[in-house]
């Protein structure tokens, strides 16, 4: 699908021909993906605040004293890379 979209963005843009059009565009776009953007982003702020989710939800933090059974060893810069 990737592929399929940046040809026809590429090819779009190259038909357009005039830069000022393309500038004109890609501002609206711009603008259009900023203000989407920062809609989402209130929406969601105002969802939390409104429902509070997780305010019921009531978990033991497990004490850090106790062992969990697992080998805590110092990763090297080594292992790391022929991990990754």
């Amino acid at each position: 699908i990737a592929p399929l979209v940046f040809t026809t963005l590429t090819v779009g843009i190259a038909k357009m021909g005039d830069t000022t059009t393309v500038g004109r565009i890609g501002i609206k776009t711009l603008l259009w993906f900023m203000m989407a953007s920062m809609m989402s982003l209130i929406l969601g702020l105002v969802m939390v605040t409104i429902l509070s989710p997780g305010v019921g939800l009531h978990l033991d933090i497990p004490s850090s004293s106790l062992a969990s059974g697992v080998d805590a060893q110092a990763l090297s810069f080594r292992d790391f890379v022929i991990h990754a």
